[in-house]
C-alpha cells in the first residue's frame, strides 16, 4: 500500500489535483497537535499546515470548512457537488468550562471591575457565560478558542479587552532574604577570577552535542567518555546527547575561532556533564576545563613569538591552586586519555587523588578537529577542586634570615618521574626546604643508556637562624642517600 499523505504535513503525489482531474474527493479533518509536531519534526518537513496544526486547529469547524471548500469550488469551477458526506467523530468534543474569580482578577490587574462588566467582557469574546456571580464566573469556550484553558488565560483576555494602559504601574511588594553568598559560590567566583587574571576568557557551551564527535576524539569503543545519556525527542541529530565531557565544546570554540583568523585564544567554562546509570537518573558532576592555544604572550619588538606549551597550562593549573589555598598539585604522566599527546601530558594530582588530566592534543585529534597544533586543554573535577580549596588563605610572614642554596645532580633510570624524584627531596630535606626546582635534564655521554641525570637546586632556610654551610651540605647529604635509598639514584660527578 503506497501512503496517500503524511497527516496534517504533506500531501502525496497520488493526491495531487492536475489539468486532467476531473473528479474531485473532498476530505477535511483534524490532526492532533502533537502527533503533527512529532512527526514534522522526525520527517524534516515543516510546511504551512504542520505549522497550522501545530498551534492548534478547531476541531468542530470541519464540516463547515468541508462545505464551503465545495461551494468554492462549485463557484470557480462549474462543478457539481454530489450529495451527502461521510462524518466521523467517534469521541466529540468535551464543552470546556473554566470558572473566573472575580476577586482574584481584580487583584492580578489592579483593576476595579464589576462582576456584570467582566460577564459582559467575555460574551464580547465569543465566550459563553453560563452564571455570574462574586463567587465564580462560568465560562464555556468555544472550540475555535484552543488557547482558554485555565482561569489566567481569561485574566488575560480581560486585561486586552479593557486595555493594557489601564492597568495601574505599582512597585511589586513582597520580602527579600538577604543572604550571602555560600561557600561553594565563593570558590567558585575565586576560579573564575583566577582564571580571567590569567588571560582566559569565560565560554557556556550547549550541555549536548553529536555522539560522532567522540569517533574524533580517537576514542575506542570501551572508553568510559562514549557512555553518554541520549536525548529522547533531539531538536536536531548533531545534539542527540548530553555531553560527557567539557572538551567537544572547547574544542568546537576554538576551530570556530581558527576559520575566523582568531590563533591566540584562551578559554575556559565550568559546567556539568552527565554520567549514566543502570537505573535512575544521570549523575551530573561538575567539571572545570581550559584550552589554550597561540602565542604565550603578546608579540612584542623585543622578544620572538612563543608558542603555549604544556608547561604554561600546568603553570595556570598551578596557579589556580594557590589562589584556591590548596595543597600544592602533583602532575604524573600516567592514566592519560587517548586524545593526548603521549610525551605533553600529565594526569592532575592532589596527594594521592586523581583529579584531572591537563596536556597538549594529539597531532591527530588536532586535525580532525581543524585546531592549531600545540593546542593544550586540560579537564578537572571541579567538585573536589572545590572540596579541597582553603576557605581564608594562609598568610606567611616574610623570612626574617637568609636563604642557602645547594645543587644536586642525580642519575636515575628513565621510567623515574622528575616528579617523584622532588617529593622525595622535599620529604627528606626536612622543614628547612623552601623549594626544589629542576633545572637540568641530560641524556648521553657519560651517562648510561636507558638513564637520565636529573639537576635540581634546593633553597634551604630556617625560621629561627642563618644555616650554616656545614647545616646545609649535612642536609644535601641526606637527600642524596634518602634518593638512592628510595629511587635507586648515584650522585653524578
Amino acid at each position: 500500500m503506497i501512503p496517500a499523505a503524511a497527516a496534517g504535513i504533506m500531501g502525496g503525489e497520488s493526491s495531487e489535483v492536475t489539468e486532467r482531474t476531473r473528479r474531485v474527493l473532498l476530505e477535511a479533518a483534524w490532526f492532533d497537535p502533537v502527533t503533527v509536531r512529532r512527526g514534522a519534526r522526525i520527517l524534516g518537513l515543516r510546511t504551512e499546515s504542520s505549522q497550522r496544526f501545530e498551534r492548534g486547529a478547531d476541531i468542530e469547524a470541519v464540516p463547515r470548512v468541508l462545505d464551503r471548500a465545495a461551494e468554492l469550488i462549485a463557484e470557480t469551477a462549474a462543478a457539481s457537488v454530489a450529495p451527502g458526506r461521510l462524518d466521523v467523530y467517534p469521541a466529540p468534543r468535551a464543552a470546556v468550562e473554566i470558572r473566573l474569580r472575580p476577586a482574584r482578577a481584580r487583584r492580578l490587574l489592579g483593576l476595579e471591575a464589576s462582576v456584570e462588566e467582566m460577564a459582559g467582557d467575555l460574551a464580547a469574546l465569543g465566550l459563553g457565560v453560563r452564571s455570574a456571580s462574586e463567587e465564580g464566573v462560568a465560562v464555556t469556550v468555544p472550540s475555535f478558542r484552543v488557547d482558554l484553558e485555565r482561569e489566567i488565560d481569561l485574566v488575560e483576555e480581560l486585561a486586552r479587552v479593557r486595555g493594557y494602559h489601564r492597568i495601574p504601574s505599582t512597585m511589586p511588594a513582597g520580602r527579600v532574604a538577604a543572604r550571602g553568598p555560600s561557600r561553594d559560590e565563593r570558590m567558585l567566583d575565586r576560579v573564575r577570577r583566577c582564571l580571567c587574571g590569567l588571560g582566559y576568557r569565560e565560554t557556556i557551551q550547549y550541555s549536548f552535542h553529536d555522539p560522532a564527535e567522540m569517533d574524533r576524539l580517537g576514542l575506542s569503543g570501551e572508553d568510559p567518555l562514549r557512555m553518554q545519556v541520549g536525548i529522547r525527542n533531539p531538536l536536531s541529530a548533531d545534539q542527540a546527547v548530553l555531553r560527557s565531557s567539557l572538551l567537544p565544546g572547547l574544542l568546537r570554540t576554538a576551530a570556530r575561532n581558527r576559520a575566523r583568523a582568531v590563533t591566540d585564544l584562551r578559554i575556559f567554562e565550568t559546567g556539568r556533564v552527565f554520567v549514566p546509570r543502570p537505573q535512575g537518573l544521570p549523575l551530573e558532576p561538575r567539571r572545570l576545563g581550559g584550552l589554550a592555544a597561540g602565542a604565550a604572550a603578546p608579540p612584542g619588538w623585543d622578544a620572538p613569538r612563543r608558542e603555549i606549551d604544556f608547561f604554561d597550562v600546568k603553570g595556570d593549573l598551578e596557579a589556580l591552586a594557590e589562589a584556591l589555598a590548596m595543597p600544592e598539585p602533583g602532575f604524573a604522566a600516567c592514566d592519560l586519555p587517548p586524545f593526548l599527546h603521549p610525551g605533553r601530558a600529565a594526569a592532575l594530582r592532589i596527594g594521592d587523588e586523581s583529579v584531572g588530566w591537563v596536556g597538549q592534543i594529539h597531532p591527530a585529534v588536532a586535525a580532525a578537529w581543524d585546531v592549531a597544533r600545540g593546542t593544550v586543554c586540560f579537564e578537572v573535577d571541579l567538585d573536589r577542586l572545590l572540596a579541597l580549596a582553603g576557605d581564608v588563605p594562609t598568610f606567611t610572614p616574610i623570612p626574617r634570615f637568609p636563604h642557602v642554596e645547594r645543587d644536586i645532580a642525580v642519575i636515575v633510570d628513565e621510567e623515574v618521574p622528575a616528579a617523584d624524584v622532588a617529593a622525595a627531596i622535599r620529604e627528606s630535606g626536612g622543614d628547612v626546604v623552601r623549594a626544589v626546582r629542576l633545572f637540568d635534564v641530560y641524556r648521553g655521554d657519560p651517562v648510561p643508556p636507558g638513564s637520565k641525570s636529573l639537576a635540581y637546586r634546593l633553597r634551604l632556610q630556617a625560621a629561627d637562624r642563618t644555616l650554616t654551610d656545614a647545616e646545609a651540605n649535612a642536609v644535601r647529604d641526606a637527600v642524596a642517600a634518602a634518593l638512592a635509598r628510595r629511587l635507586g639514584a648515584r650522585l653524578r660527578d
